[in-house]
Order: structure tokens, then sequence, then C-alpha cells
């Protein structure tokens, strides 16, 4: 029973620690990039319906790998857009996402990772994932994104 006890609090806890990394907010997306000068992954996904997003969780977002990368390089903005109840936005954030979905992904592509600059202007666009692991995604994205200069 203790050590049921010990893993639930380590999964709840990395859980806590993996969603903290994300932002949900542009604006404040936007402010630390300025602030640490680094441009911003803003991934438009489907938590709970789209499998490739689920997959893209499981094989780069929450590795130890990206992690550490992210936070040395990328500051980090989820734009969701889940199906089912349970995991509804509220009405407020469900409007800040369709904003940047119009913007930024009018094509309605999940997942779809935009790089942005401290401006929010778009540096880069990845829409292909199959087959990528961690050190392929975090390779790609050092050949497309430098960090900001001031």
């Amino acid at each position: 029973m203790r050590k049921l006890v010990l893993f639930l609090l380590c999964f709840m806890f990395s859980a806590l620690v993996s969603a903290q990394d994300w932002h949900t907010d542009v604006n404040k997306a936007q402010q630390q990039s300025k602030l640490h000068q680094k441009p911003i992954l803003m991934l438009f996904e489907g938590s709970d319906w789209c499998a490739n997003c689920i997959a893209m969780h499981n094989t780069i977002w929450d590795t130890a790998t990206f992690r550490k990368y992210a936070k040395d390089n990328l500051v980090l903005l989820s734009v969701d857009f889940p199906s089912r109840r349970s995991n509804q936005l509220s009405s407020t954030q469900q409007q800040h996402n369709d904003l940047l979905a119009e913007k930024y992904n009018s094509e309605g592509i999940f997942p779809r990772v935009v790089f942005l600059d401290s401006d929010l202007e778009k540096i880069t666009v990845l829409d292909s994932y199959m087959g990528i692991n961690v050190d392929r995604f975090i390779s790609q994205t050092k050949q497309m994104v430098t960090p900001l200069e001031n």
C-alpha cells in the first residue's frame, strides 16, 4: 500500500511539473519570451482526442530531455481544443484559443507547432511528426529557431 501511495504521489507531481511548464495565455508567454529572449513554441493540440497529439506528449513533450531543452531555450504555449465535456475550457480560454487558431492555425491542423518571436511574429511552422523522436525534434528546432537577439 505504501508503494502505491508513493507511486501515485510521484505520478501526480510529475504531471503537475509538466503542466506548469506550459503557458495557456499568449500575453504571459510573450512577456517571458521578451524577458528571457527565447522564442515561443506554440502547440495547437486536441489533448483528449488527437492521437498524434497524445503520442507527441509521450515521445517528446513529457520527456526529461525535452523539458530540459525547453527550460533553457523556449517558452512553451499550449493552445488546446479538447472535445470531452469533462475537459472543457472556460469560455474566456476558449475565445483566447479560437483567436490564436484564427491567426496561426486557420487550417485546423492538429498537432501543429508554430514558433514565434517575442513580437508574436511567425518564425516557422511544423506539421509533420511521423516517426520523430525527442532528439530529432530538438535537432530540427535548433536548426530552425535561434535564441532571440536584443
